[in-house]
């Protein structure tokens, strides 16, 4: 091939790759779904964003449903960013006037210079379902004796309608 077809061809083929790896990050789905073994689907709530006064925290939910009675429980992981913080005492979702507390808080890791922490739970099924019919709620956490509120931004309502959308009847 000639040096000006290549020097035209380059150029075009870099664009096209590019387009095509913006369009395909843009167009992916908030939450994925996978098969995981036999009548037991796993949905994955991608990270995203709530913000609060002076930081931010991102929120990612695993659910599994299925026939196995060990599935009562979904996955909340939290990563807190904005706050240095060594430990957290206490989560929960407040919604409809009521505490939904978040159980078996578990520190997955502090980088305390970051200002980052990252915990994992459980949330119980039932609250779950509830909080996944509702629009409005807060997410609190509890550290040292103080508390920190986190309201979600229209990208996590957005996911969590998409949510709602696949696991509600």
């Amino acid at each position: 091939m000639n040096k000006q077809k290549e020097a035209i061809i380059w150029p075009l083929f870099l664009v096209f790759f590019v387009s095509l790896l913006i369009s395909s990050c843009a167009t992916q789905p908030p939450v994925k779904v996978y098969f995981v073994e036999n009548g037991q689907l796993q949905y994955y709530l991608r990270p995203t964003k709530l913000n609060g006064d002076g930081s931010k925290a991102f929120i990612d939910l695993t659910y599994r449903e299925g026939t196995n009675e060990n599935l009562g429980f979904i996955t909340c992981n939290f990563t807190i960013d904005g706050k240095s913080l060594t430990n957290i005492d206490e989560a929960y979702f407040l919604f409809e006037g009521k505490k939904y507390s978040l159980a078996d808080l578990a520190s997955i890791y502090v980088k305390r210079n970051e200002k980052i922490i990252r915990y994992t739970t459980k949330w119980d099924k039932d609250s779950f379902f509830e909080w996944l019919r509702t629009d409005n709620f807060t997410f609190v956490i509890s550290s040292s004796g103080e508390t920190f509120e986190y309201k979600p931004t229209k990208s996590f309502q957005k996911s969590k309608h998409y949510l709602s959308y696949e696991l509600l009847p």
